[in-house]
Order: C-alpha cells, then structure tokens, then sequence
C-alpha cells in the first residue's frame, strides 16, 4: 500500500468512478475503514511518485505542519481534485 490511511476528504468530481480509481492506482488507497499509523518516510516517496505524473499539479512538497513532527504535502489531481496528504510522527 502506498499511503496508510486518511484524515478528512472532502471533493466535488465530475466523474465518481474516474477520482475512486484514481485514489486506487495512483494512491494506493484501498475502500476500507478506520485509521492505521502513517509512515513519515513514505511521504517522501509518494511525492516523488505524484510529481512524475501529467496529470498531477504539486503545489507543494513535503513540509513541516505544525511544530509537533507532522509533515504535509498538497496536490491537486485529474478533475482538480485537491489533496492534502500528512505524515504523523
């Protein structure tokens, strides 16, 4: 799996079926409940892995959130839909 879990989602698509198997693909998600612990170092990766792609826009990289060890990234990806992604320490 490429990402451990999700905080919050909010998003506004043109195509459901389109934006589920892009967060599959690309992402790794899979449909499932609850909340596991994140890798702080797969971050890193995955931001890799999205700036390579043409249909991804970074708007920025890895980064310090807050002064607790957290890490954040945002993007944005087809149809526009915007992510933020965090890394817990």
């Amino acid at each position: 799996m490429t990402t451990r879990g999700v905080h919050h989602v909010g998003l506004n698509v043109l195509d459901v079926e389109a934006a589920a198997a892009f967060f599959e693909e690309a992402l790794g998600f899979e449909r499932v409940g609850g909340r596991p612990e994140v890798d702080p170092d797969a971050l890193d990766a995955l931001h890799m892995k999205l700036a390579a792609r043409a249909d991804v826009r970074v708007e920025f990289a890895p980064e310090a959130l807050g002064g607790g060890g957290a890490r954040h990234m945002m993007f944005a990806g087809p149809s526009g839909v915007r992510l933020e992604l965090v890394a817990l320490p």
